[in-house]
């Protein structure tokens, strides 16, 4: 804000405020020790027939109140939490020193705003803005048309404000909110757990280090992170509507296309990636993905890790199709490519699409069972060797090995008593398990409590699924499309909660033991027989089950009501 000259004679061309709590406006008198400049009391003319012209104003310390008017004006609030108000005009607009919490309206024209220290509440009202909040949680509003706002550190509040205008957005450090609003916005998150909504029209949205969550909402956006540079993250991205391109980064990433013809690559992590309706483009990158939310025109390409350890898994179960529904047309010998048939009732193809490099299709089975870990509740098949696992009897455990066998629906129909137990939500009791879940038939569970003791002598007891068979809520799954068995081995037979139950870890040296019956042995050679490659009578004292293995009827007695 340049001087007012619109009265001659007046000091040194700066509104200077005191030490105290000022407000200061168009009736404002300076002290005489400052000098005898005044804001502006309009944009008329004065009693000389001079334009009224721009302010200058240092509130200086304490609590101030600045409302400069019309004019380009030049506000410094100085130390103390100002308000200002920046009214018409291309003001200039500042917070001033220290960690006080300044509000500060820019009013009509193209205002320049820095909050400074402190929480700030900014508002860059109508006009092309530039506003700064600085050091602090601050909230900012760019108001209308196409606004830069730089959040700066702290965890900020930003707002591109109303009409569709593209707004460029900057959360800085911190954990951010940012809304870019309609237009065509440029949002960057920064470092830290941020929350950042495109809204309506064609956004690039990138995101920094940190957890952060992304919704691109209504346009085809860009959603990246920063500089492609691959951070380390959990992140939900969502594309909404509209033709979106999303790449995840590092970390454990969930990636949703939504409506439209989209394309997702996982990069890098274990990642969740779901297409949504529209001909999609699913790449998973290194890392074991799971890829969902399927349609006729996707195209879903698995990739390999150098080491070809991963397990990415077509899940069109959760995709809402079934293998009455679904027929896959596998290509190569590893039936790891090929083509899903999308089937309407009577049978006729509806759609298809295709897949490559991808290890497990689940048709008919629940795609994993949540496991707990350090980190909270994990989908089995996003375990790794090396993870914690929580364990009923010594703390969070170290995962040694993971085992999984995958079997085709003439698997199971050459072998029925290998078909999963269907296991009810709420079967057992509230929340026992908490969802649908399903174990291979000789997978034990644990019971306990005084029933358990009555009938079997001792407090906690382990039973096989397949023995509760007949009660409410447990079937074995009939149906003929293939699953999957993960099975995980620590350093010893572990209980480890699963689906809000608690069951058996792997026990490999059980299996040599003549306490267990026949159809455990078998059943766990024929799903793991590499497993007994390596294994002698000598080592079986390292693997004492957790639990003793009580009979059919004893499990059933312990579980009546």
């Amino acid at each position: 804000m340049a001087a007012d000259r619109a009265v001659t004679g007046w000091d040194d061309g700066w509104v200077e405020g005191t030490a105290g709590n000022d407000l200061i406006n168009s009736t404002y008198v300076e002290p005489i020790a400052n000098g005898t400049d005044k804001i502006d009391g309009g944009d008329g003319i004065s009693s000389a027939g001079t334009a009224w012209q721009d302010d200058r104003v240092r509130a200086g310390a304490g609590n101030d109140t600045v409302l400069s008017g019309l004019g380009n004006d030049y506000v410094d609030g100085g130390s103390g939490a100002d308000s200002i108000d920046g009214g018409s005009g291309n003001d200039s607009l500042f917070g001033g020193t220290g960690t006080f919490n300044d509000t500060i309206l820019g009013g009509i024209g193209n205002d320049t705003i820095d909050g400074g220290d402190g929480i700030d509440s900014l508002l860059g009202g109508d006009g092309t803005d530039s506003i700064l909040g600085g050091l602090g949680a601050d909230y900012v509003d760019g108001g209308t048309e196409a606004d830069y706002i730089d959040g700066g550190d702290g965890n900020d509040s930003l707002f591109g404000g109303s009409g569709t205008f593209n707004d460029t957005i900057l959360g800085g450090l911190g954990a951010d909110t940012i809304d870019g609003g309609d237009g065509d916005d440029s949002l960057l998150g920064g470092d830290g757990a941020d929350s950042i909504l495109g809204g309506a029209g064609n956004d690039t949205i990138l995101f920094g280090a940190g957890d952060d969550t992304v919704l691109g909402g209504a346009g085809n956006d860009d959603i990246d992170d920063v500089a492609n540079t691959g951070l380390v993250g959990n992140n939900l991205l969502d594309g909404g509507d509209g033709n979106d391109r999303i790449w995840a980064g590092l970390g454990t990433d969930t990636l949703i296309g939504g409506t439209g013809n989209d394309q997702l690559y996982g990069e890098e992590g274990n990642d969740t990636l779901n297409g949504g309706a529209g001909a999609d483009t699913l790449i998973g990158g290194d890392g074991s993905d799971v890829f969902t939310g399927l349609t006729a025109g996707d195209v879903v390409i698995g990739s390999e890790d150098a080491s070809g350890t991963d397990q990415d898994v077509l899940d069109l179960f959760g995709s809402g199709w079934s293998f009455a529904t679904t027929n896959i047309i596998y290509s190569t010998p590893d039936k790891e490519n090929g083509t899903v048939e999308f089937l309407d009732a009577n049978g006729a193809v509806i759609g298809t699409m295709s897949f490559s490099n991808v290890e497990s299709i689940i048709a008919c089975f629940t795609p994993g069972t949540l496991i707990d870990t350090d980190k909270g509740p994990v989908l089995i098949e996003r375990l790794a060797v090396g993870d914690r696992i929580r364990t009923r009897d010594h703390g969070y455990q170290t995962l040694r090995w993971i085992g999984r066998r995958d079997l085709s629906p003439s698997d199971l129909a050459a072998e029925p008593r290998l078909r999963p137990i269907l296991i009810r939500a709420g079967a057992f009791g509230p929340a026992m398990p908490v969802r649908d879940m399903r174990l291979s038939p000789q997978h034990r569970l644990l019971l306990s409590g005084a029933r358990a003791e009555l009938y079997s002598g001792e407090t906690e007891v382990l039973a096989p699924a397949q023995h509760f068979l007949g009660m409410a809520g447990v079937v074995q799954d009939a149906a003929m499309a293939g699953t999957s068995y993960i099975h995980l081995l620590f350093d010893r037979h572990e209980i480890v909660r699963s689906d809000g139950i608690w069951s058996e870890s792997f026990q490999p040296a059980a299996a040599l033991l003549s306490g267990l019956d026949r159809a455990q042995r078998d059943e766990v050679m024929a799903l793991f027989p590499e497993l007994f490659a390596d294994l002698s009578p000598a080592n079986d004292r390292h693997y004492p089950a957790a639990r003793s293995t009580v009979k059919r009827h004893e499990a059933r007695l312990i579980l009546a009501s």
